[in-house]
């Protein structure tokens, strides 16, 4: 795909909404030079999108790809790992999903939970983190059941 010369506009296809043939063809414009990427985590989208005109783009969703991008960024961010370390780089949570998937909400207070521990229990760096009001982390906290661990306790919250 050469995106050179130009611009481009960036449709991602995976939100539900209006039609995405019609949205690619609202966007793209070859007499202005507006290319148009149409991105998807689901490759079935692909004819959809070359159809419409646009390029395709298909994003990354397997285990195999998340593997490789944990194990480059161990590589270019070497650290010491213990059993308090969450694995997930600064600025990134990273929550294993089984294949089989999990519910909104136990994937919710998975994340929440990751980055209480990453903060040390402190909310406002959690909430800045999740980049949520420290308010509405209390309130999802409370919500969830969550609670810091007990002083001593190496278990995780």
């Amino acid at each position: 795909m050469n995106l050179s010369g130009g611009r481009v506009v960036v449709i991602d296809l995976d939100p539900p909404g209006a039609d995405p043939r019609a949205r690619i063809e609202r966007a793209s414009d070859p007499e202005r030079g507006i290319r148009v990427v149409a991105v998807s985590r689901d490759p079935a989208l692909a004819t959809l999108a070359l159809a419409a005109g646009a390029d395709f783009a298909l994003l990354p969703r397997d285990e195999r790809w998340l593997a490789g991008t944990l194990r480059r960024d161990q590589v270019a961010h070497p650290r010491p790992v213990d059993r308090t370390t969450p694995p997930s780089s600064p600025g990134r949570l990273v929550v294993e999903v089984p294949p089989e998937g999990l519910p909104l909400e136990e994937f919710e207070r998975r994340v929440i939970e990751l980055a209480l521990a990453r903060s040390g229990w402190n909310r406002s760096r959690a909430a800045r983190e999740l980049k949520i009001s420290r308010p509405r982390l209390q309130r999802k906290i409370e919500r969830h059941g969550l609670h810091p661990p007990l002083a001593g306790d190496d278990t995780p919250a």
